[in-house]
Parts: structure tokens; C-alpha cells; sequence
């Protein structure tokens, strides 16, 4: 089963049905040549093309489909020594599960998706630039906590930039640079406490 990785904020705001939508930036991000044109490598050719072409383009490599339904992995660890029904004990960030030493959190890009508590059918795709976004777009991805964000100053474009540089920026996409990014609808089909 393919997965698709979130961190404890974003399992949150799913547990609170506050958020059914998610971003992936696109790696190896197109490139826009002098003569306005775009390049994209990955595939069997990198032929030039205007945004439009690039869009579909892009769509046709997207990683999940509409209808597949995915494990939605979070930051994880593992009981060191006890299992129950011989299966390891899990331990979940998100569920405010505590780690003793010498055990550490692992990032939810490497937790099997037999481990997943949540498990999701993609119901809508599509790809764009991330400076792109609309106001419902950015409500999806769980900005419908609007009243912390304004009770902190946040306007929703705010609250999502800070959002997106605080997972993607040290990956060296960030929200200035206005990447490639697949969005995904989904909706919950499967909770596990």
C-alpha cells in the first residue's frame, strides 16, 4: 500500500476534520527557461512547454490516483522489547504518546504502513504553483483554526506560508521560491485510536 507521510500537526487537524487536503512538492521541481518556456526532465523526454502543457504533463507522473486509497503515516517509535499479539507496540507524537530514553521519535516517511492509524481514499487531484493557492484551497490543507491564527496576528496566506517553509524550506523549497507542488483531496476511511 503506497503511504503518504504527515507530521503530528497535520494528523491533528485530520483527527479534528479540519483538514482533507494535502501538498507535495514536485522533485525534480520544472525548470522556466529565457524564452519562457518550461522544462521538466523526469520521463522520456524533456521537451519545452508553456505552463498549461507542463500542468498536464506533470499529471500524467502524479504519484497516486483518485480512488487508490493510501496509508497515512506520522511520526512513530517503537516499543524497544514488548509486542501485543506478537506485533510491535507503537507509539504515536500525535496521540501524545511519551518516549523514555534511550527511544527516540523516527519520521513518518519511514513508518510502515502496517503501523498507520489512518488510512485514506484520494478523492481529487491536481497540480499548481504553491503561491497559486486560493483561500479554499488553504482552508482544505486546515487553516479553519482561522481564529488562532488571527488571535496571533496570521492572516490564512500567513498561516499557510509559515506552514508550508516549516516542512519544505530546509528542503529547499520554500514558499519564496514558488514551487511545483501535486495537491490531493482525501477523505478518512479508517481510524485507529
Amino acid at each position: 500500500m503506497k503511504r503518504i507521510p504527515m507530521d503530528a500537526e497535520s494528523i491533528a487537524g485530520i483527527n479534528a476534520h479540519l483538514k482533507d487536503h494535502t501538498r507535495r512538492v514536485i522533485v525534480p521541481q520544472p525548470e522556466l527557461s529565457d524564452d519562457g518556456m518550461w522544462y521538466w526532465g523526469k520521463g522520456d523526454c524533456n521537451l519545452p512547454m508553456n505552463e498549461a502543457g507542463l500542468a498536464a504533463r506533470l499529471l500524467l507522473f502524479c504519484p497516486y490516483s483518485v480512488g487508490e486509497t493510501v496509508a497515512i503515516t506520522e511520526t512513530f517509535a517503537l516499543h524497544p522489547t514488548a509486542t501485543e499479539m506478537n506485533r510491535p507496540i507503537v507509539f504515536y507524537k500525535a496521540r501524545g504518546d511519551t518516549l523514555l530514553p534511550p527511544n527516540r521519535w523516527r519520521s513518518s516517511r519511514f513508518m510502515p504502513a502496517d503501523f498507520a492509524r489512518l488510512h485514506a481514499r484520494i478523492t481529487s487531484r491536481d497540480v499548481g504553483r504553491i503561491q497559486a493557492m486560493t483561500f479554499d484551497e488553504i482552508v482544505a490543507e486546515g487553516y479553519r483554526q482561522w481564529w488562532t491564527a488571527l488571535a496571533d496576528g496570521l492572516t490564512a496566506l500567513d498561516w499557510w506560508q509559515r506552514r508550508w517553509d516549516g516542512i519544505n524550506a530546509e528542503r529547499g523549497y520554500p514558499y519564496s521560491m514558488n514551487p511545483w507542488a501535486y495537491g490531493y483531496g482525501f477523505e478518512v476511511l479508517e481510524v485507529k485510536k
